[in-house]
């Protein structure tokens, strides 16, 4: 029976061997998921990380609104880890002024140049980073972040002050002059910076545009004495004499106390050729300043040029009295001397005489008194050494010995005022 019953069971594991065994299993095939679906989960994941982004960004906000900015920055830099696409660049601005109001600039600046980065269309944030680096003195670097933040903001004049700073620091006068250009433009009420613009001008050394500059300042600023004063000068470093009297005159119109600008004018004047209005004009001064040494020196020029020596010479006498250290006062004596002895030689077809090489010797004599002032040094020595070939010879001082004339005493009509 056992042995049955064993033989039974053994039958049936054949079967099932031979039933199952040879049956082919089915391949588990894994369902794939559609395009459409994809999207959903992606979608859904992104509302997510939005939901955490815009959760961290609020809470990091409120933390920086009320000036806590430690807490701020814990919540502003998760954003900055999930914000991969970049959607929330306003929080590196956040973020940046967070480590600014903890005297962490460094920080700050690592903030701002991941900021523009993600964000390089970001005007303020080039602008910002370019603060940074100005203050830092990273010259190279601020100028590049300042040219592309003013390409993107191009309305501020304060910021193209900065660059044309900066060009400045990099001996970079001509960048310099065209951004203080845009200055202008963008502030043409902007007396100083009309007047940066023309000093810029000025140091490259085109002098037709500074005065072209300081024209156009002065049709802005109609009133302004310091164009008025500028202008004229221009004028009259330039040799356009008519034009900066009338300058001066405009600016003394307003102001006619103005020594400098009765100076100039007194000059200009000289230089027209209208030396009694010089003369006019140089005491209008000398009322003003009754010590003035050096206009009573100009004075006694114009005098000279007019062929009035003794008058000429009689300011410059009281000139020395005022300051007898002004080596001005003994340049202007020897040329008034020089002067006459020319118009004397002149007067005898050129020939040239005893009495004129005296002359000429006098205002030698008086030329090197200059030589202590340092200032009048130089100028004196060369009037001095120009004049060295026109004095007595030995022959012309023997022959006068023999003629029985004074040897220290220039005759004549035309040297009789010297001994008035």
């Amino acid at each position: 029976m056992k042995r049955a019953s064993l033989l039974m069971g053994l039958g049936m594991v054949w079967v099932a061997i031979a039933f199952w065994g040879c049956a082919v299993q089915k391949p588990i095939v894994k369902k794939e998921i559609s395009p459409e679906r994809q999207r959903a989960i992606a979608d859904s994941l992104a509302r997510v990380r939005d939901l955490e982004i815009r959760k961290n960004r609020s809470i990091g906000y409120e933390y920086y609104k009320n000036k806590q900015y430690e807490e701020a920055k814990k919540y502003l830099w998760k954003v900055v880890r999930l914000d991969e696409a970049g959607k929330y660049t306003d929080i590196y601005s956040w973020l940046a002024y967070c480590y600014i109001s903890t005297n962490q600039a460094d920080s700050a600046q690592l903030v701002y140049e991941r900021g523009v980065e993600k964000a390089p269309d970001d005007g303020d944030m080039h602008l910002r980073l370019a603060d940074i680096l100005y203050q830092k003195d990273e010259v190279d670097r601020a100028i590049e972040e300042f040219e592309k933040g003013v390409a993107l903001i191009p309305d501020n004049p304060d910021n193209f002050r900065k660059l044309a700073d900066l060009y400045l620091r990099n001996d970079e006068v001509d960048e310099a002059i065209q951004v203080y250009q845009r200055v202008v433009e963008l502030a043409p009420e902007d007396k100083e910076a009309q007047e940066t613009l023309s000093h810029l001008i000025k140091t490259s050394g085109d002098q037709a545009a500074y005065i072209q500059s300081l024209e156009q300042a002065l049709i802005k600023f109609p009133d302004d004495i310091k164009t008025m004063m500028a202008l004229g000068r221009a004028y009259f470093d330039a040799n356009e004499n008519q034009k900066a009297a009338q300058v001066f005159n405009r600016l003394l119109s307003s102001d006619p106390k103005n020594t400098q600008a009765l100076e100039y004018l007194g000059n200009t004047y000289q230089n027209l050729g209208k030396y009694q209005k010089a003369i006019t004009t140089q005491k209008k001064i000398l009322g003003l300043e009754p010590k003035n040494a050096r206009i009573m020196c100009d004075i006694a020029s114009s005098y000279k040029s007019l062929k009035q020596y003794k008058t000429a010479r009689s300011y410059a006498r009281r000139a020395q009295r005022a300051d007898p250290s002004l080596g001005l006062v003994y340049v202007t004596i020897g040329e008034i001397l020089e002067a006459c002895a020319e118009v004397c030689v002149e007067g005898k077809g050129g020939k040239m005489i005893y009495d004129d090489k005296l002359v000429y010797k006098m205002a030698i004599e008086e030329y090197e008194k200059a030589y202590k002032d340092l200032e009048w040094k130089d100028y004196a020595r060369k009037r001095a050494s120009g004049l060295k070939g026109f004095v007595p010879t030995s022959e012309d001082i023997f022959y006068r010995k023999g003629s029985g004339k004074p040897m220290d005493k220039a005759l004549g009509k035309c040297y009789q005022w010297i001994y008035e």
